[in-house]
C-alpha cells in the first residue's frame, strides 16, 4: 500500500517560497527600529553600570584608608608621611639605580594609591616602578574615564623607559594638594634618620596660597569635619597646550604637587579644576588668574558624574549648597 502523505508532503514542501525582497526589508527595517528605541535605555543602563563600578571602587579606597590611618595613629598617606619614604631614595640613586624598584615604596612622593593598595588583597603590586604604577591606575580607575595619557618626562627621571612601554590611561582620582602639605608653621626637617643620614624637609603650603593651614599635619583629626571633606575627587592633572593628548609627570619628586595631586576647584590657578577666567569658583568669587593651559577645559574631563549645582543648573558641582 502506497502512503499517499509521503506525496502530499513532498507537493507541500514544493509549493512553499521564501521570502521576498520587500518582506526582508520590513523585518530588517522593523528589527532596526527596536534597537534605535531600546539605544538609549541601553545607554543609560551602561551609564549606570559604571557609575556603580566607579562608586565601588571609591567606597574601596575610603575603606582601605580607614585601616591605614587606624595603623598609623590617624596619620593618612600623602607626601608628607607614605611619601617620605620614597623621597628618602633620592640620595641612593646615586649609586643604586634600581632603588626605586621596590614594591614597597609608593611610586611617586604624592602617591597615595599604593599605601593603600597593600589593604587590597586583589592587587598585587611589582617592584618595577612603572608596572606598580600602571597598575595602580588601572585598577583605581573610573570607567568613565576614557581619555589617554602620554608620559611627560622633565630631568632625572631615571627609568623613563621603563615607562613608555605602556599605553597609559589618565588618573582618575586625584587628592587635594593641601591634605598633604603641612601647615606653613612647621619648620623642622622629617626625622627619617632611619631612611636616610640627611633628614628630608617638610613640604609646606605656600604663602601666597589662598588657604592657610598653619598647624596642619596630614591626620584625619586635623582635617575638620570628615562629611564636609573630600579626601579624593575625580579628575586628571591637567590639559596640555592646544588640547593635545593628556600628559602626566612621572618624576618621582616633583615639588608642589604631582600626577596623584593638584589644587581644588576653589583655587583659580589650579589645572584641574578651575572653571576659566570670568565665571565663579569657591565663594562665587571671580576667577582672574589662571596657571597653565586648561583656563577650565579640564572641567570636561573632571566630576564625571554630574549633578545640579547650586544655581539649578546641570554642571560640576564646585561649592556645596549653603557655603
Amino acid at each position: 500500500m502506497i502512503d499517499s502523505s509521503v506525496g502530499l508532503a513532498r507537493r507541500d514542501a514544493g509549493t512553499r517560497r521564501g521570502l521576498t525582497l520587500v518582506e526582508v526589508i520590513v523585518v530588517v527595517g522593523v528589527a532596526a527600529l527596536g534597537m534605535v528605541a531600546a539605544g538609549p535605555a541601553l545607554q543609560v543602563a551602561r551609564q549606570q553600570a559604571r557609575e556603580v563600578t566607579c562608586e565601588a571602587v571609591l567606597l574601596g579606597l575610603g575603606t582601605n584608608l580607614a585601616l591605614y590611618a587606624a595603623d598609623n595613629e590617624d596619620y593618612f598617606p600623602s607626601v608628607n608621611t607614605s611619601g617620605v619614604a620614597l623621597r628618602a631614595k633620592q640620595y641612593a640613586l646615586s649609586v643604586d639605580p634600581n632603588a626605586l624598584n621596590n614594591s614597597t615604596l609608593p611610586v611617586q612622593s604624592w602617591d597615595w594609591m599604593s599605601p593603600l593598595a597593600a589593604y587590597d588583597s586583589s592587587v598585587t603590586l611589582e617592584d618595577n616602578r612603572a608596572a606598580r604604577w600602571y597598575t595602580l591606575w588601572t585598577t583605581y580607575r573610573c570607567p568613565e574615564k576614557a581619555p589617554r595619557s602620554t608620559v611627560y618626562a622633565g630631568g632625572g627621571v631615571p627609568d623613563v623607559s621603563d615607562f613608555v612601554a605602556y599605553r597609559w590611561p589618565a588618573c582618575s582620582y586625584l587628592m587635594p594638594a593641601c591634605f598633604s602639605l603641612w601647615g606653613t608653621s612647621v619648620e623642622a626637617d622629617l626625622g627619617v634618620y632611619e631612611l636616610t643620614p640627611v633628614p628630608v624637609p617638610v613640604m609646606h603650603v605656600r604663602t601666597n596660597w589662598e588657604v592657610s593651614n598653619t598647624s596642619f599635619f596630614s591626620r584625619l583629626d586635623q582635617v575638620g569635619p570628615a562629611d564636609r571633606k573630600i579626601f579624593v575627587a575625580d579628575g586628571t592633572r591637567y590639559l596640555p597646550d592646544g588640547d593635545a593628548p593628556l600628559d602626566h609627570d612621572i618624576s618621582p619628586y616633583p615639588l608642589l604637587f604631582g600626577a596623584f595631586a593638584t589644587q581644588g576647584a576653589w583655587w583659580g590657578a589650579t589645572n584641574a579644576y578651575h572653571p576659566g577666567v570670568g565665571t565663579d569658583t569657591y565663594g562665587n568669587g571671580p576667577v582672574t588668574t589662571v596657571s597653565g593651559d586648561s583656563d577650565g577645559n579640564n572641567l570636561r574631563l573632571s566630576y564625571r558624574h554630574q549633578c545640579a549645582n547650586p544655581r539649578g543648573t546641570r554642571g560640576p558641582r564646585l561649592v556645596p549648597d549653603g557655603e
